[in-house]
C-alpha cells in the first residue's frame, strides 16, 4: 500500500529519530476562538493527525491553532491505536477498490505511467529512506 502525509514540522529525539510531529492551523478568528475553548483538537482534524501518526510511526503530534492577536492553542495528541487500526483498514479497502478500477480501465485500453519509472533507484536497504534520513545526516 502507498500512503503519505505532509508534516508541518518533525520532532526528533536525542538520537535524531522521529518521535513527534507538529500540525499547525491558522484558522479564521471565529474558528480559533472555538479552538481556544476546547481541551482537545477540533474533531474534524482527528483523522488527519492520527493518519500522520500512523504513517510516520510518531508517538505524538502537537496541534497548534494560531490567529494573530489571540493566544495560541497547543494541544498534544497521543496515538489512538483503535482509530489508527480503522484508518489502516479503510486505506487497504480503498487501495483494493482503486486497483480494481485501474484494472478495468487497463482492460479498456487506458495506459498508466509506471510509477516506478519516476521513483529514484535505491538499494533494497534504502527503500524506506525519507526526509527524516536527510536530517540525520546533518
Amino acid at each position: 500500500m502507498t500512503a503519505g502525509c505532509s508534516l508541518d514540522c518533525i520532532v526528533l529525539d536525542e538520537n535524531m529519530m522521529l518521535t513527534g510531529a507538529l500540525e499547525i492551523k491558522c484558522p479564521k478568528g471565529t474558528t480559533h476562538v472555538g479552538n481556544l475553548q476546547r481541551d482537545n483538537i477540533d474533531p474534524s482534524y482527528r483523522p488527519q493527525v492520527q493518519g500522520q501518526l500512523y504513517i510516520t510511526g510518531a508517538r505524538f503530534a502537537d496541534w497548534l491553532s494560531y490567529h494573530p492577536g489571540m493566544p495560541p492553542q497547543l494541544i498534544r495528541v497521543e496515538r489512538d491505536e483503535a482509530l489508527i487500526a480503522a484508518l489502516d483498514q479503510h486505506l487497504q479497502t480503498f487501495e483494493a477498490i482503486l486497483q480494481e478500477k485501474v484494472e478495468i480501465l487497463k482492460r479498456k485500453g487506458a495506459v498508466f505511467p509506471d510509477r516506478q519509472a519516476y521513483m529514484p533507484k535505491r538499494k533494497p536497504e534504502q527503500q524506506k529512506l525519507t526526509k527524516l534520513d536527510y536530517y540525520k545526516t546533518l
